[in-house]
Protein backbone atom coordinates (compact mmCIF):
# COMPACT_ATOMS: atom_id res chain seq x y z
CA UNK A 1 0.00 0.00 0.00
CA UNK A 2 2.83 2.54 1.20
CA UNK A 3 4.01 2.68 -2.56
CA UNK A 4 0.86 4.65 -3.79
CA UNK A 5 0.16 8.33 -3.49
CA UNK A 6 -3.95 8.51 -2.30
CA UNK A 7 -5.43 11.88 -3.37
CA UNK A 8 -6.00 13.12 -0.08
CA UNK A 9 -2.11 12.81 0.87
CA UNK A 10 -1.32 14.57 -2.73
CA UNK A 11 -3.40 17.71 -2.05
CA UNK A 12 -2.14 17.37 1.88
CA UNK A 13 0.95 17.43 0.22
CA UNK A 14 0.62 20.49 -2.00
CA UNK A 15 -1.35 22.42 0.78
CA UNK A 16 2.08 21.27 2.77
CA UNK A 17 3.96 22.87 0.47
CA UNK A 18 1.67 26.12 -0.45
CA UNK A 19 2.39 27.06 3.37
CA UNK A 20 6.17 26.42 3.29
CA UNK A 21 6.08 28.62 0.52
CA UNK A 22 4.15 31.54 2.11
CA UNK A 23 6.42 31.05 5.28
CA UNK A 24 9.64 31.64 3.04
CA UNK A 25 7.18 34.50 1.38
CA UNK A 26 7.00 36.81 4.74
CA UNK A 27 10.52 35.86 5.48
CA UNK A 28 11.89 37.31 2.47
CA UNK A 29 9.12 40.12 2.49
CA UNK A 30 10.49 41.21 5.60
CA UNK A 31 14.06 41.27 4.97
CA UNK A 32 13.45 43.53 1.81
CA UNK A 33 11.11 45.58 4.20
CA UNK A 34 13.66 46.24 6.68
CA UNK A 35 16.50 46.58 4.11
CA UNK A 36 18.08 50.33 2.84
CA UNK A 37 16.66 51.86 0.15
CA UNK A 38 18.30 51.80 -3.17
CA UNK A 39 20.99 49.20 -4.62
CA UNK A 40 24.19 47.95 -4.59
CA UNK A 41 26.31 48.15 -7.62
CA UNK A 42 29.56 45.92 -8.30
CA UNK A 43 32.52 47.05 -10.27
CA UNK A 44 34.86 44.35 -10.90
CA UNK A 45 38.48 45.54 -11.36
CA UNK A 46 41.80 43.25 -12.18
CA UNK A 47 43.08 43.91 -8.68
CA UNK A 48 39.71 43.90 -6.33
CA UNK A 49 36.49 44.65 -6.55
CA UNK A 50 34.84 47.49 -5.71
CA UNK A 51 30.98 47.90 -4.10
CA UNK A 52 28.62 51.22 -4.60
CA UNK A 53 25.27 52.04 -2.86
CA UNK A 54 22.79 53.58 -5.28
CA UNK A 55 20.28 55.24 -3.09
CA UNK A 56 17.97 55.81 -6.18
CA UNK A 57 17.38 54.41 -9.84
CA UNK A 58 18.60 57.78 -10.85
CA UNK A 59 21.68 57.36 -9.41
CA UNK A 60 23.96 55.47 -11.45
CA UNK A 61 27.30 56.43 -10.37
CA UNK A 62 26.77 55.64 -6.89
CA UNK A 63 28.40 56.39 -3.96
CA UNK A 64 32.01 53.70 -3.15
CA UNK A 65 31.39 52.16 0.13
CA UNK A 66 34.78 51.14 1.65
CA UNK A 67 35.87 47.85 3.14
CA UNK A 68 34.49 49.15 7.09
CA UNK A 69 30.95 49.67 5.73
CA UNK A 70 30.90 46.22 4.50
CA UNK A 71 27.94 45.72 6.43
CA UNK A 72 25.96 47.74 3.96
CA UNK A 73 26.98 45.26 1.10
CA UNK A 74 25.93 42.59 3.23
CA UNK A 75 22.08 44.30 3.52
CA UNK A 76 22.04 45.68 -0.25
CA UNK A 77 23.17 41.49 -1.45
CA UNK A 78 20.85 40.21 0.70
CA UNK A 79 17.87 42.63 -0.36
CA UNK A 80 18.56 41.95 -3.95
CA UNK A 81 18.66 37.79 -3.44
CA UNK A 82 15.18 38.11 -1.47
CA UNK A 83 14.05 40.13 -4.29
CA UNK A 84 14.59 37.74 -6.85
CA UNK A 85 13.59 35.00 -4.54
CA UNK A 86 10.35 36.64 -4.14
CA UNK A 87 9.35 36.65 -7.88
CA UNK A 88 10.05 32.67 -7.86
CA UNK A 89 8.12 32.04 -5.00
CA UNK A 90 5.08 34.39 -5.91
CA UNK A 91 4.76 32.31 -8.85
CA UNK A 92 5.67 29.25 -7.23
CA UNK A 93 2.34 30.23 -4.87
CA UNK A 94 0.14 31.40 -7.98
CA UNK A 95 0.69 27.43 -9.24
CA UNK A 96 0.40 25.38 -6.35
CA UNK A 97 -3.05 27.56 -5.75
CA UNK A 98 -4.45 27.18 -9.49
CA UNK A 99 -3.39 23.05 -8.80
CA UNK A 100 -5.92 23.28 -5.98
CA UNK A 101 -8.39 25.51 -6.88
CA UNK A 102 -8.98 23.53 -10.38
CA UNK A 103 -8.05 19.96 -8.30
CA UNK A 104 -6.41 18.67 -11.07
CA UNK A 105 -4.95 15.28 -9.24
CA UNK A 106 -8.61 14.10 -10.44
CA UNK A 107 -7.29 14.21 -14.06
CA UNK A 108 -4.55 12.23 -13.31
CA UNK A 109 -6.55 10.09 -10.97
CA UNK A 110 -8.89 9.74 -14.42
CA UNK A 111 -5.73 8.64 -16.59
CA UNK A 112 -5.36 5.33 -14.64
CA UNK A 113 -8.96 5.01 -14.24
CA UNK A 114 -9.97 4.73 -17.79
CA UNK A 115 -7.31 2.12 -18.25
CA UNK A 116 -8.87 -1.39 -19.28
CA UNK A 117 -8.84 -3.36 -15.98
CA UNK A 118 -6.80 -5.91 -17.83
CA UNK A 119 -4.22 -3.10 -18.01
CA UNK A 120 -4.27 -2.00 -14.71
CA UNK A 121 -3.13 -4.97 -13.12
CA UNK A 122 0.42 -3.97 -15.06
CA UNK A 123 1.02 -0.59 -14.25
CA UNK A 124 1.69 1.08 -11.21
CA UNK A 125 -0.20 4.22 -10.67
CA UNK A 126 1.53 7.84 -9.21
CA UNK A 127 -1.65 9.01 -7.47
CA UNK A 128 -4.59 6.47 -6.75
CA UNK A 129 -7.51 6.75 -5.32
CA UNK A 130 -9.48 5.60 -2.08
CA UNK A 131 -11.46 3.48 -3.64
CA UNK A 132 -9.45 1.89 -6.01
CA UNK A 133 -6.34 1.20 -3.70
CA UNK A 134 -8.97 -0.39 -1.44
CA UNK A 135 -9.68 -2.54 -3.99
CA UNK A 136 -6.28 -3.77 -5.25
CA UNK A 137 -5.39 -4.63 -1.24
CA UNK A 138 -9.01 -6.18 -0.79
CA UNK A 139 -7.86 -8.30 -4.24
CA UNK A 140 -4.61 -9.61 -2.61
CA UNK A 141 -4.63 -13.23 -2.01
CA UNK A 142 -2.98 -14.48 1.06
CA UNK A 143 -2.79 -17.52 3.81
CA UNK A 144 -4.38 -17.19 6.91
CA UNK A 145 -3.53 -19.03 9.95
CA UNK A 146 -5.51 -22.16 10.39
CA UNK A 147 -8.05 -22.76 13.04
CA UNK A 148 -7.80 -25.41 15.63
CA UNK A 149 -10.23 -27.67 16.01
CA UNK A 150 -10.70 -26.72 20.15
CA UNK A 151 -10.59 -23.03 19.50
CA UNK A 152 -13.87 -21.58 20.63
CA UNK A 153 -16.51 -20.17 17.36
CA UNK A 154 -16.47 -16.56 16.60
CA UNK A 155 -18.17 -15.68 13.62
CA UNK A 156 -19.14 -12.15 12.05
CA UNK A 157 -22.38 -11.31 10.71
CA UNK A 158 -21.03 -12.35 7.19
CA UNK A 159 -19.78 -15.47 8.54
CA UNK A 160 -16.27 -14.26 8.84
CA UNK A 161 -14.68 -16.75 11.16
CA UNK A 162 -12.02 -14.89 14.31
CA UNK A 163 -10.54 -16.00 17.22
CA UNK A 164 -11.89 -13.68 19.68
CA UNK A 165 -14.94 -11.65 20.27
CA UNK A 166 -13.09 -8.51 20.49
CA UNK A 167 -11.97 -8.94 17.30
CA UNK A 168 -15.57 -9.48 16.04
CA UNK A 169 -15.88 -6.31 17.12
CA UNK A 170 -13.79 -4.52 15.69
CA UNK A 171 -14.71 -6.21 12.45
CA UNK A 172 -18.35 -5.43 12.93
CA UNK A 173 -17.54 -1.53 13.86
CA UNK A 174 -15.29 -1.72 10.43
CA UNK A 175 -17.99 -2.87 8.17
CA UNK A 176 -20.61 -0.42 9.54
CA UNK A 177 -18.41 2.29 9.13
CA UNK A 178 -17.51 1.23 5.35
CA UNK A 179 -13.86 0.82 5.96
CA UNK A 180 -12.45 -2.39 4.18
CA UNK A 181 -9.96 -4.51 6.46
CA UNK A 182 -8.61 -7.82 5.94
CA UNK A 183 -8.36 -10.31 9.12
CA UNK A 184 -5.36 -11.39 10.17
CA UNK A 185 -3.53 -9.70 6.99
CA UNK A 186 0.16 -10.85 6.75
CA UNK A 187 3.14 -7.70 7.19
CA UNK A 188 5.94 -7.84 4.14
CA UNK A 189 7.88 -9.38 6.00
CA UNK A 190 6.27 -12.34 7.71
CA UNK A 191 9.54 -13.54 9.10
CA UNK A 192 9.80 -10.44 11.61
CA UNK A 193 6.00 -10.74 12.23
CA UNK A 194 6.35 -14.12 13.67
CA UNK A 195 8.31 -13.39 16.67
CA UNK A 196 7.53 -10.01 17.40
CA UNK A 197 4.02 -9.43 16.33
CA UNK A 198 3.21 -6.93 19.83
CA UNK A 199 6.18 -4.92 18.85
CA UNK A 200 4.98 -1.56 17.30
CA UNK A 201 8.63 -1.12 15.81
CA UNK A 202 8.60 -4.05 13.75
CA UNK A 203 5.26 -3.16 12.47
CA UNK A 204 6.67 0.69 11.55
CA UNK A 205 9.70 -1.24 9.63
CA UNK A 206 7.14 -2.87 7.44
CA UNK A 207 5.40 0.77 6.67
CA UNK A 208 2.31 0.02 9.17
CA UNK A 209 2.88 3.52 11.55
CA UNK A 210 1.09 3.96 14.57
CA UNK A 211 -1.27 6.80 14.25
CA UNK A 212 -0.77 7.22 10.29
CA UNK A 213 -1.73 4.22 8.65
CA UNK A 214 -2.16 1.81 11.62
CA UNK A 215 -4.43 1.84 14.63
CA UNK A 216 -2.97 -0.29 17.71
CA UNK A 217 -5.09 -1.44 20.69
CA UNK A 218 -4.67 -3.50 24.02
CA UNK A 219 -6.92 -5.32 26.15
CA UNK A 220 -6.53 -7.51 29.68
CA UNK A 221 -8.80 -9.30 31.40
CA UNK A 222 -9.41 -6.71 34.12
CA UNK A 223 -9.94 -4.20 30.88
CA UNK A 224 -11.53 -5.27 27.95
CA UNK A 225 -12.08 -3.68 24.57
CA UNK A 226 -15.17 -1.87 24.68
CA UNK A 227 -17.12 -0.56 21.08
CA UNK A 228 -17.39 2.91 22.08
CA UNK A 229 -13.35 3.18 21.89
CA UNK A 230 -13.22 1.48 18.76
CA UNK A 231 -16.41 3.08 17.14
CA UNK A 232 -13.92 6.56 18.33
CA UNK A 233 -10.78 5.31 16.81
CA UNK A 234 -12.50 4.40 13.92
CA UNK A 235 -14.43 7.52 13.43
CA UNK A 236 -10.60 10.06 14.47
CA UNK A 237 -8.23 7.84 12.14
CA UNK A 238 -10.69 5.77 9.08
CA UNK A 239 -13.71 7.80 8.67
Amino acid sequence: MNKYLIAKEFENFLNGYLEKLKEALGMFEAEVEKAPRGSLKIVCKKSCTQFYYRKSPEDKEGKYIPKKERGLVKKLAGKKYAEKSLVWLRKQVQLVEKILADNCEKELLQVYEILPIAARVYVEPVLISPDLLAQKWLSVEYERLPFDRTDTQFFTSRDEQMRSKSEIMIAEALYNAGVPYRYEFPLDKPEYAANAMGKLAVYAQNGYVLGRNFIYTMESSAMPLNSKLVKLLIETHLV
